[in-house]
């Protein structure tokens, strides 16, 4: 997964095999979406950086954003 290229010592590079949604129906788009929120939210986690916004499946079911709207 994270590994160093070109010997730059602090850079990280995560390597994430993931389906290209180019093709597919929204319906099938959603999970590769998902997975791909679960992946960018658990390396924050690793970095220990705070995830400000609240994931996608909150927004969609119609939970008040941090903006005060609902999608």
């Amino acid at each position: 997964m994270g590994h160093h290229r070109d010997g730059r010592p602090g850079t990280r590079y995560e390597s994430w095999n993931v389906d290209d949604p180019a093709a597919l129906d929204l319906v099938d788009v959603r999970p590769i979406r998902d997975e791909i929120e679960r992946r960018v939210r658990r390396l924050l986690d690793q970095l220990n950086v705070p995830a400000t916004r609240q994931p996608t499946t909150a927004r969609r079911s119609g939970t008040a954003t941090s903006q005060g709207r609902t999608d």
